[in-house]
């Protein structure tokens, strides 16, 4: 336990500094800056080592439906209709352009999985939701598991 909690208090600052960086850019309407805190920063790999013992880390995730036929529907709504409306609604075109293509570049449900337990995570699972456009992954943390 001791070994877990040295590691919550060392990254506690990292920790910080991501959800205040990220909150203020919400803040401003600024959905790319904010998106790109939890995709490309190296900071956000800390999760795995501090969710405390006993925790279970829940990530809900836009993914990839699995049907090639709902994947195709779901490509067509994303990159047509929802920046056209969102657009529409919002005057900002731009951020609903910007969703489905992060959504591509994210990791499938599977490789998700398979990032989780790389970082540590045991008992890792996953469930589709809403034919697959969404994935709930939960994790218990190794240092829940000793």
């Amino acid at each position: 336990m001791a070994v877990c909690a040295t590691a919550l208090a060392a990254q506690d600052d990292d920790i910080r500094r991501v959800l205040a960086d990220s909150e203020t850019a919400w803040n401003r309407g600024d959905l790319e800056t904010f998106a790109s805190y939890y995709e490309d920063s190296p900071d956000t790999t800390f999760m795995g080592k501090q969710v405390t013992h006993g925790g279970v880390a829940a990530i809900l995730e836009f993914s990839q439906p699995p049907s090639a036929l709902f994947a195709a529907l779901y490509r067509f709504y994303s990159r047509r209709i929802l920046p056209a409306v969102g657009g529409a609604l919002s005057g900002e075109r731009g951020a609903y352009e910007y969703l489905p293509e992060s959504v591509r570049k994210f990791p499938s449900a599977d490789r998700l999985a398979d990032m989780m337990r790389e970082a540590g995570f045991v008992e890792v699972r996953f469930e589709r939701l809403t034919g697959g456009i969404v994935a709930l992954h939960l994790g218990t943390t190794a240092c829940a598991a000793r």
